[in-house]
C-alpha cells in the first residue's frame, strides 16, 4: 500500500486539476494501483479477496479503474471443493 501512496505523490507532483495532463496521469495511477491491489489480494487470498470483491462493487465511490480491475475477484475467484471446506470447518471446530 505504501507503493501506491508514493506512486500517487510522484505521478501527480506539479500537476493541477483540472488539466488534461492531470486527468491522464491520475487515470494511469489508478490503473497501476488497482493492479497492485489485485496482486496483493491474489497473493494473500482469503479476506484480501473478500475486501477486493467489496471494493469492486463500490462503483458509486471509487474510480472505475479500480472497480473494473478488481471485478475479476468476483468472476474468477479461486474455488475450494466441498471436501476442503468440510475439512477446514471440522478442523477448526476440533472434530478432526
Amino acid at each position: 500500500v505504501g507503493n501506491i501512496v508514493v506512486d500517487y505523490k510522484s505521478s501527480l507532483r506539479g500537476l493541477y486539476d483540472p488539466s488534461e495532463e492531470y486527468n491522464v496521469a491520475i487515470k494511469q495511477c489508478h490503473k497501476r494501483s488497482a493492479l497492485r491491489l489485485l496482486d496483493l489480494a491474489c497473493a494473500n487470498g482469503g479476506v484480501f479477496i473478500k475486501v477486493g470483491q467489496h471494493l469492486s462493487a463500490m462503483e458509486y465511490l471509487i474510480p472505475e479503474e479500480y472497480t473494473s480491475t478488481l471485478s475479476v475477484l468476483t468472476s474468477k475467484a479461486p474455488e475450494a471443493t466441498y471436501d476442503d471446506v468440510i475439512y477446514v470447518v471440522e478442523s477448526q471446530l476440533g472434530k478432526k
